[in-house]
């Protein structure tokens, strides 16, 4: 399962927007900050078909809201 941050949609150089698919080019445009991302595909468990998002190319964009990183999350510490 994909993170509700998931991009599923980016701009192609025209600046139309791309849905994620297996048809899609390899690089495009973020929607949130611009930055260069590049189209992924997650393989689907048990059969199901693969999911398909894009992903920001460089760790500069990292602070574009749409990027996600698992070590961003904040677990409490232990006491």
């Amino acid at each position: 399962m994909l993170p509700q941050s998931a991009m599923k949609t980016a701009y192609d150089e025209n600046g139309r927007p791309i849905e994620a698919s297996a048809t899609a080019p390899v690089a495009a445009r973020c929607p949130h900050c611009g930055g260069s991302v590049t189209l992924r595909c997650r393989k689907g468990m048990g059969g199901a078909p693969p999911t398909y998002f894009w992903r920001h190319s460089r760790l500069i964009d990292r602070q574009c809201p749409s990027s996600f990183s698992p070590f961003r999350i904040q677990l409490p510490r232990r006491a």
